[in-house]
């Protein structure tokens, strides 16, 4: 099989339900992308991580980028450590390697919602992403985890349920169908607000229409949100009492 095709098998294995498939999809296009073309890999994970947000693909696209990183810095060694055996005679300096590196001792985070994590334990990035971060949601439908910014494109391009929603003429959300003539029926609706979105979780307007006001809304505002709760705790433990002062 073609990279490509190993990798769009590998996609599809990510956007399942099941952890375990998930694993496989995941290991599939590490694999390819270690031994094939990176360059297809790579194309191939942008592209449909533009048009569907997955957390399963942002975490891949991350992991992908320390394993270029790392090579970078192997390379950056080798190419120092041949330029000095060609050099005999000549005074013996160390050279620190400052590019940036991560080890288990270090911590990133999340780049949806902030909080710290391990980059180094791929398993609790891809369980922070479909469990935690209050930036994603569960599909009802399909049961598949999106960025709930984005879970109306979703409903209506990938979702295996998408022909039980009918969207409505007026607000433009998309209705279960089977709540679809009692929603139009209460006649309440309303368009978005110029700039602004409407939420899927709690049908308020987000404002301005993106990362940080869909941040701002889904960590500190949406009373519709469950992940909000859990993310508010989460983030005072890890809070200085300086910094956790200084935000209140």
């Amino acid at each position: 099989m073609t990279e490509e095709a190993v990798t769009i098998f590998g996609v599809n294995c990510l956007r399942h339900t099941d952890p375990e498939i998930r694993t496989i999809g995941r290991k599939l296009i590490l694999d390819v992308y270690s031994n094939g073309k990176r360059e297809v890999v790579r194309k191939i994970l942008i592209e449909e991580n533009r048009k569907s947000k997955s957390p399963s693909l942002r975490s891949l696209l991350d992991e992908i980028a320390d394993l270029d990183a790392k090579q970078a810095r192997q390379q950056t060694s080798s190419s120092l450590s041949g330029s000095q055996k060609k050099r005999p005679g000549t005074k013996s300096v160390r050279i620190s390697n400052d590019l940036p590196k991560r080890n288990g001792s270090m911590q990133s985070s999340c780049r949806f919602c902030g909080i710290a994590l391990d980059p180094i334990d791929a398993a609790a990035v891809e369980r922070h992403y479909h469990t935690n971060c209050p930036m994603f949601t569960k599909c009802g439908g399909c049961g598949q985890v999106a960025a709930v910014s984005s879970l109306e494109t979703h409903k209506r391009t990938e979702c295996r349920a998408q022909n039980n929603y009918r969207a409505c003429s007026r607000c433009g959300e998309l209705i279960d169908r089977r709540l679809f003539h009692r929603h139009i029926a209460r006649k309440d609706c309303k368009p978005p607000e110029p700039y602004s979105a409407k939420c899927p979780l709690c049908g308020s307007n987000v404002t301005p229409d993106n990362d940080d006001g869909w941040r701002k809304h889904l960590t500190a505002q949406c009373g519709e949100n469950p992940r909000r709760r859990a993310y508010q705790e989460t983030r005072r433990s890890s809070l200085s009492p300086a910094s956790l002062s200084a935000e209140l």
